[in-house]
């Protein structure tokens, strides 16, 4: 802030760390808010500040969680086939499934799906 607001630069959103002894890194993005009020003079600034730490926490996890995923998913000697619930369309698919499982080419059953016990 010490640098952006005297050179009378607009910003938004700005991401801050913040070091904490006990409890490590917390984030926050600060906005400015225009003031409806004429109790702040032209040189003050009124910021929104959001914690944002537990967000970019579960983002960080959830990056993990889908590496982990794709590696399992990737590596697995299985056959897996993963389907739309709502309308059955094959969403994923290992290649093992159709060529070990129904010695079929993987390019047939691309953009199919299942209805009841039917591959359309």
């Amino acid at each position: 802030m010490e640098e952006i607001l005297p050179q009378g630069k607009i910003f938004e959103d700005v991401e801050i760390v913040h070091q904490l002894a006990e409890s490590g890194a917390a984030r926050y993005v600060l906005t400015p808010v225009e003031s409806t009020t004429e109790a702040f003079k032209p040189d003050q600034i009124l910021l929104a500040i959001e914690d944002i730490t537990s967000h970019r926490r579960f983002e960080k996890e959830m990056v993990s969680s889908e590496l982990r995923y794709r590696r399992l998913f990737e590596t697995a000697q299985d056959g897996i086939l993963i389907l739309d619930a709502e309308s059955g369309a094959i969403s994923e698919f290992k290649p093992f499934f159709f060529q070990k499982c129904w010695d079929t080419p993987e390019e047939e059953f691309s953009g199919k799906k299942f209805v009841g016990n039917w591959l359309l």
